[in-house]
């Protein structure tokens, strides 16, 4: 997957919050939420999605992808695995 395909200005992915809003009167709680700022060869870019009005973008559904590669990536590692257990949270 090449990075470029799931980068959308804010702009854009303010439309298409919009569009899927009029499409779909669908909202949901709780909801997935997320906001990353990516630096890559001296850019940024931010990037937000949200799964509250029911459906996800395309562009939304890679980046949710590419989320869980890094984490399954992440807990492989021996130096993840040596943690200790998390205290406190969300019940």
């Amino acid at each position: 997957m090449k990075i470029q395909n799931i980068l959308l200005p804010p702009g854009r992915l303010n439309r298409l919050r919009r569009l899927l809003l009029c499409r779909n009167r669908c909202r949901q709680i709780p909801y997935d939420e997320e906001y990353w700022i990516i630096q890559v060869n001296g850019g940024q870019k931010a990037l937000h999605w949200s799964e509250e009005y029911c459906q996800t973008t395309p562009d939304a559904k890679k980046l949710k992808e590419l989320r869980n590669k890094i984490v399954k990536l992440v807990q492989s590692k021996p130096e993840y695995q040596a943690l200790p257990e998390a205290v406190g949270g969300y019940e």
